[in-house]
């Protein structure tokens, strides 16, 4: 899948965040649409929502770079990576 780049950005590109986070922040975002959020469980999810964004942002730059070392756009490589649908924060 990584062919023609350096092992570590594939590495950085498919780490992310882990799973059980992104549930979590799912079932709070959840909670706070249908106005059931508790305030401590308010403040977990604005928590979560920084280290996700954070961690979107660090892969976008990869990203970035990668496509740059490529020569192709972000959007090309992407789809190159099989990853257009799964990158970005829910």
């Amino acid at each position: 899948m990584c062919l023609k780049t350096k092992p570590s950005y594939c590495k950085k590109l498919i780490k992310g965040c882990r799973p059980e986070i992104r549930k979590r922040y799912a079932e709070l975002n959840a909670k706070l649409h249908e106005e059931t959020i508790a305030p401590e469980e308010h403040q977990e999810l604005l928590q979560l929502v920084d280290r996700l964004e954070l961690a979107d942002a660090e892969r976008l730059q990869h990203l970035i770079e990668l496509a740059r070392i490529r020569n192709v756009s972000v959007d090309t490589l992407m789809n190159q990576l099989e990853m257009a649908n799964t990158f970005w924060l829910e």
